[in-house]
């Protein structure tokens, strides 16, 4: 604040400061932003808008009392300086708040639908004038008197008396306004229409309001040199008053459009700025400013040594996170270590023990059958525990990634409840599923959705007695059932859901709920909550009877978070158990219809009519396949997607099904995996139709089977009776076995030999793509994982020669094939032609040699 003052004024009011250079930058800008305000404006004034009468009120009340509180600030400062042109500036705000509120009381519709005090249709109209041309005339006089002789109040007048003299005339004139347009209104000119509008009568009306107001604002900019802080915010309050007369009664056409509001608020505006200065720069708030920043100032010390102690805290915080990520890559590398030195000799284990109680290697004596039998078992038992502990740390340790992909929720039941259905049938358990109808398809993690579900089916299966029941409930479920619901018995225990982070996506509206409940022994109410802690067993007379590691319910719980889900469990003794999973429904798409396509009218009347099942996404594929399948004697039905298919499982069995690898949603690998475990489709032949760009003809790409080590000796007998490989005793199949394990090569070919196939073996991927090219075997077993060249790229090197290309190959893996896997197999397939440019001939050829071969 410049000190400079006034010589006319005591340097104690905004009326003896000198405004400074910087008050003027903020006076100027606050002017710009008005008048490009007041630009934009324009042009829109005459829109109409709602009639808001609440804002009638509402805006006067607050132009009243923000013009009160200015008389009242005003008046003391006339106070302390006697300056008469400070009593007729506070005069000036006492007349508009007086004459405000005898605006709102006879304004139309607001108190009345006329108006009170016998207003007439003009009545506010004119009022408004006043208004409006009566406070520039208050600010002309304070400019004209400033600095003038007869500014001061002479000695020996009271200031008291003084104010209520200008106040008693500011209020007369005020009342004298508003008495001339309510009861002399028929004087004064009509000014509106009876629909709110404006007549032209108007327009000369506010033309001599803006003149008054504009002779006002350059008296105060020319009359005033320099301005103190005071007339400064006069010139910004005039301006403004002008931006108000303008857009409200100027450039607008009526009451209620855009500029009838508009300019209102620029008044609102105008009014505030003195009073705002003046609360501003009043001594008793300029003292708690001052206490406040000593205060602030000393807080501001206090937090900088907080600072400093939080940095420090931070970096050794930090430290130690770095020795944690460190720590955390050697257990990871440990772990990776540890599952492949483990794992290996366990598939020997239990592979040549599957091969000694077998038989295969020799006669074998009861007794040493039971041995190999306990071997095979326990070998089992351990590879489930490594698997389990190896699962478990990986998730501890935020390493797993959920693959989400779309999963046929009723295919993935079945298939679990096959995979159980011997284990409870050894115990004369029920298995039951109950569902609310057609159940569509999931967002999850295949592969982790099927382990939850193995682990909840096989604990209970378990520990319920011979003759029990287990069974398995679906249904849909909302946000709040899922974060409350306590279904099955009357005890019961809800996991703490994960914790929502800022990145974390927002809890969906619907869940899929799944509830596996048992008529086991039960559990009780005080051991519930150990039920969800690594290496824990309950201790009674079953658990103690009953192999287990205390992992499985640990790692559904952990599976169950993974996908943003939520778990609980109720019990009660003697009567069972019920755990509960609710799983987040991120695409709800259900396919309800599957499109049947009807035969076609150009086959003869004496064909057999075959139906074959057309997985395909394109539109003009498919169409070429019915026709050329329907000239084969075929009945046809084409789907979309993979999904589709799969859902028409309960309702036909198709005699062949041609399948497009590169589905939406879930691929042709997948669905192989998913067709396979339905028992009505499992020895369907399958043709995977494709295009290569530089021949233009269709063959049957990718792995015929997938194995999973260590590999079962029924598995394999399957396999190869699905492919057409099964003994014969006429010719014997010749199959070459590729694997870097010597020891896995000799286990898989001494179950080969026993069906009587002829064995190559190759110790390595290149010596693989050399015997395959010199030999041309009837099948290739292919391991995945190899050294140097993998069997991935064995797999893209015999797809690529025309020798080797259509021999069928069984993938070897030590695991389920992940994501990665699957998009790596379908990565060779990438540079595809249009499936509309694929041979007839070729074509039906592989039509008929999958038909010779009873599956792929």
């Amino acid at each position: 604040m410049n000190a400079r003052s006034d010589p006319s004024l005591q340097p104690t009011s905004l009326a003896g400061w000198l405004a400074s250079h910087r008050e003027r930058r903020m006076a100027l800008s606050l002017l710009c932003i008005c008048a490009l305000l007041f630009a934009c404006a324009v042009p829109f004034a005459k829109e109409p808008l709602g009639q808001l009468w609440p804002f009638i009120p509402a805006y006067e009340a607050a132009l009243v009392v923000t013009d009160l509180i200015t008389f009242v600030l005003l008046l003391g400062q006339f106070r302390l300086t006697r300056s008469r042109a400070l009593l007729v500036l506070a005069c000036g705000y006492l007349f508009t708040a007086s004459i405000t509120t005898l605006h709102a009381l006879t304004y139309p519709g607001v108190f009345s639908p006329a108006g009170l005090l016998g207003a007439g249709r003009h009545t506010t109209a004119w009022i408004y004038m006043f208004w409006h041309g009566g406070f520039p005339l208050y600010v002309l006089a304070y400019a004209l008197l400033r600095g003038s002789r007869r500014e001061a109040l002479p000695h020996g007048r009271s200031p008291l008396l003084a104010s209520l003299a200008g106040s008693g005339l500011a209020l007369l004139a005020a009342g004298l306004a508003v008495a001339w347009t309510t009861l002399g209104q028929d004087s004064l000119p009509a000014l509106m229409t009876d629909q709110h509008s404006y007549l032209s009568s108007l327009t000369l009306v506010v033309s001599t309001v803006w003149l008054i107001c504009l002779v006002t604002l350059g008296t105060l900019i020319w009359q005033r040199r320099p301005l103190t802080v005071l007339d400064l915010w006069l010139v910004v309050v005039m301006a403004v008053w002008l931006l108000d007369v303008g857009l409200s009664a100027l450039f607008n056409a009526a009451r209620f459009d855009l500029g009838f509001y508009a300019g209102r608020i620029f008044g609102l505006m105008g009014a505030s700025f003195v009073l705002g200065r003046l609360l501003l720069e009043s001594n008793v708030l300029y003292t708690k400013l001052a206490h406040a920043h000593d205060r602030m100032r000393r807080r501001s010390a206090e937090l900088n040594a907080l600072t400093e102690q939080l940095q420090a805290a931070n970096a050794q915080l930090a430290a130690g996170n770095r020795q944690l990520e460190e720590q955390s890559r050697f257990k990871s590398d440990f772990l990776a270590n540890m599952a492949h030195e483990l794992r290996t000799p366990l598939n020997a284990v239990i592979g040549f023990s599957e091969m000694l109680k077998a038989s295969m290697a020799g006669p074998l004596s009861d007794r040493q059958r039971t041995f190999a039998t306990h071997i095979f078992q326990s070998g089992h038992h351990l590879l489930a525990l490594i698997n389990d502990i190896l699962d478990l740390s990986k998730i501890e340790a935020g390493k797993v990634d959920i693959e989400l992909e779309a999963v046929p929720l009723q295919a993935l039941l079945t298939e679990t409840l096959a995979m159980v259905d011997e284990r409870a049938r050894a115990r004369q358990v029920r298995l039951l599923l109950a569902k609310p109808g057609p159940l569509g398809m999931l967002q999850a993690d295949r592969r982790r959705l099927k382990q939850l579900l193995l682990n909840l089916l096989s604990n209970a299966i378990k520990f319920s007695p011979d003759g029990g029941q287990v069974s398995v409930q679906v249904q849909w479920a909302d946000a709040d059932r899922a974060s409350s619901a306590l279904p099955g018995f009357r005890e019961g225990l809800r996991m703490q859901p994960p914790v929502q982070t800022e990145a974390a996506p927002a809890r969906p509206a619907r869940y899929v709920e799944i509830s596996v409940t048992d008529s086991g022994i039960g559990i009780s109410a005080a051991d519930l909550h150990k039920l969800f802690k690594p290496f824990t067993q309950i201790a009674n007379s079953v658990t103690r009877q009953a192999e287990g590691t205390g992992l499985g319910l640990v790692m559904v719980h952990r599976l169950v978070e993974l996908h943003n889900g939520m778990i609980a469990v109720t019990s009660e003794a003697g009567r069972g158990s019920c755990f509960t999973v609710w799983l987040p429904l991120r695409d709800e798409t259900a396919h309800a219809a599957q499109q049947a396509w009807a035969p076609g009218s150009n086959r003869s009347s004496d064909t057999v009519h075959r139906l074959a099942l057309v997985v395909e996404d394109n539109a003009d594929a498919a169409a070429l396949m019915r026709v050329q399948l329907e000239e084969q004697g075929f009945e046809v039905r084409w789907v979309h997607s993979a999904e589709e298919a799969l859902t028409l499982a309960a309702e036909c069995t198709p005699d062949l099904i041609t399948l497009d690898i590169m589905l939406p949603g879930m691929d042709g690998w997948q669905f192989l995996a998913h067709m396979r475990t339905l028992p009505a489709w499992a020895s369907v032949p399958v043709v995977v139709v494709s295009v290569v760009a530089d021949h233009g003809r269709g063959y049957s790409l990718g792995a015929a089977l997938v194995l999973q080590k260590p590999i079962a000796r029924d598995a394999l007998a399957r396999g190869l009776e699905r492919m057409g490989l099964a003994v014969d005793a006429e010719r014997k199949a010749t199959v070459l076995v590729v694997d870097d394990d010597p020891i896995a090569v000799e286990r898989l070919a001494g179950q080969l030999r026993q069906r009587g196939c002829v064995v190559l073996r190759a110790l390595g991927g290149q010596e693989g793509i050399e015997l395959a090219q010199r030999f041309r075997p009837d099948l290739i077993a292919l391991d995945l994982a190899m050294p140097e060249v993998s069997g991935f790229d064995v797999a893209e090197a015999l797809k690529n020669h025309p020798a080797t290309r259509h021999i069928p190959i069984v993938a070897v893996t030590a695991g389920d094939l992940s994501l990665a896997d699957r998009q790596q197999l379908n990565g060779r397939i990438q540079g595809l032609v249009t499936h509309a440019d694929f041979a007839h001939g070729e074509f039906v050829g592989e039509v008929q040699r999958a038909l010779a071969r009873p599956a792929l």
